[in-house]
């Protein structure tokens, strides 16, 4: 009973509306889903298109955290890379910010 509130808190907190935690709360994703079990990929199908919302984020400090696990989350199966595809215009804003 414990273990199910806990899971569920968690998974709550991917959807959360302030992009910074949210950012946050994924980055840990791959721990999780690989060390911790707390939730695996099936139970992330459903809460994947809130952290694709954070490769598009307007805050560029989030935009860039999130694109910087992607690779990761890519690699446990948690996003394929057609999730990603319309986003990838704003990876390369975030490579133009450099300029």
């Amino acid at each position: 009973m414990i273990w199910q509130r806990k899971r569920k808190y968690f998974l709550d907190m991917l959807s959360s509306k302030d992009h910074s935690f949210r950012e946050k709360v994924w980055r840990y994703i791959p721990y999780v889903v690989s060390y911790c079990r707390i939730v695996d990929k099936n139970d992330l199908a459903d809460k994947k298109k809130y952290f694709i919302e954070l490769l598009s984020s307007d805050d560029y400090k989030t935009r860039l955290n999130a694109w910087s696990f992607v690779c990761s989350l890519l690699h446990i199966g948690v996003i394929e890379k057609d999730d990603i595809l319309d986003k990838k215009r704003y990876f390369f804003d975030l490579l133009s910010l450099g300029d």
